[in-house]
């Protein structure tokens, strides 16, 4: 029974001597930064207008939506000039006809910049015509669009399980194999299920720790339920994956050539989501497919809905169980470390 525990225990040591702990740390607190910076700042960042002593009357009622900020210049010159600079995002003026308006920007904007005129053009129309003009309101249907964050950040979890679950794990795996580590571990009371189940623990508990992390970090709440049984099997996966690669591979060189392409592979339906390639549904068969589904519904908060989630879950425990079995056969046959 002790054999377990030590095996944990150098996985443990093995984690803090290396460079491990610096993937695990990173990928949480790179995650963190770009949601809390980049990502926000996207969406949240209004339309900063310049004008010419204030905003023109007629333009007023307007340019007070939220959605914009109007910075006031002393003349025309000093405008164009900070928007070269890049300090607003564009110049809104009176021309010499009446009525008759520009809204001045860089080329680079230009699609964000359309959409502001017809927005404004189209609010103009309707505060000032005498007649009522005819209007199209939205309507959907289904649940509603969430927004960027909830949409980006289970792509971001994957990722975290694909780096410390697949390529880390089977670089250290291929490595204890190279320097014989492995080899001074089965001849001792411990086995290879033993030496296996050791491996899938531990990254089990590091991947969730990692996503767990994350999540404080960008202050997301979620469903746990969802979260604990996908990031586990997620995990579990992978590191099974990692195990067949790593103990396969003759050369640690290989090992990681072919992590890297189950990488690649696992990425695709990531990749390709929202796109219209009618083969796109074939990569549903890969674990990454059902991570992702679970992961967005414990982000989004979704009640649990037991068969389409045990369906998920338990096809994820097959590829696992089935990668361990094929390995095992293959090793107990011809084990050569």
């Amino acid at each position: 029974m002790r054999r377990f525990p030590v095996l944990l225990q150098k996985e443990w040591l093995d984690f803090w001597s290396g460079k491990a702990w610096i993937i695990a740390l990173l990928l949480p607190l790179f995650i963190t930064f770009l949601f809390n910076t980049v990502y926000r700042d996207s969406v949240q960042q209004r339309f900063r207008i310049g004008t010419v002593k204030g905003p023109d009357p007629i333009l007023k009622p307007l340019l007070i939506a939220p959605d914009f900020e109007t910075v006031p210049f002393p003349s025309l010159e000093t405008a164009e000039y900070a928007l070269e600079k890049e300090e607003i995002d564009g110049v809104i003026y009176r021309q010499d006809s009446p009525n008759r308006f520009v809204l001045l920007t860089k080329g680079a904007r230009a699609a964000q910049s359309a959409a502001v005129v017809t927005a404004l053009n189209a609010a103009l129309l309707r505060i000032y015509s005498k007649e009522s003009i005819p209007r199209i309101d939205l309507k959907t249907t289904g649940s509603a669009t969430h927004d960027l964050f909830s949409l980006a950040l289970p792509l971001w979890l994957v990722q975290i399980i694909l780096t410390i679950c697949l390529l880390q794990s089977t670089a250290n795996i291929a490595e204890e194999k190279a320097k014989h580590t492995l080899h001074a571990i089965l001849v001792s009371p411990a086995d290879l299920s033993d030496y296996c189940a050791a491996k899938i623990l531990w990254n089990t508990l590091l991947g969730l720790a990692s996503i767990l992390v994350t999540l404080w970090l960008t202050r997301f709440s979620y469903n746990p339920a969802y979260l604990i049984s996908f990031a586990v099997l997620g995990c579990l996966v992978y590191t099974s994956a990692a195990l067949f690669i790593g103990l396969i591979s003759p050369h640690p060189l290989l090992a990681r050539t072919l992590s890297t392409a189950v990488y690649l592979i696992s990425a695709l339906p990531i990749m390709l989501k929202n796109t219209s390639l009618g083969w796109k549904y074939l990569l549903n068969f890969l674990p990454t497919f059902s991570i992702v589904q679970g992961l967005e519904r414990a982000v989004l908060q979704q009640p649990w809905q037991s068969y389409p989630s045990i369906l998920l879950l338990a096809i994820m425990a097959a590829e696992s169980a089935l990668l361990l079995t094929v390995l095992l056969a293959i090793l107990k046959k011809n084990i050569d470390f």
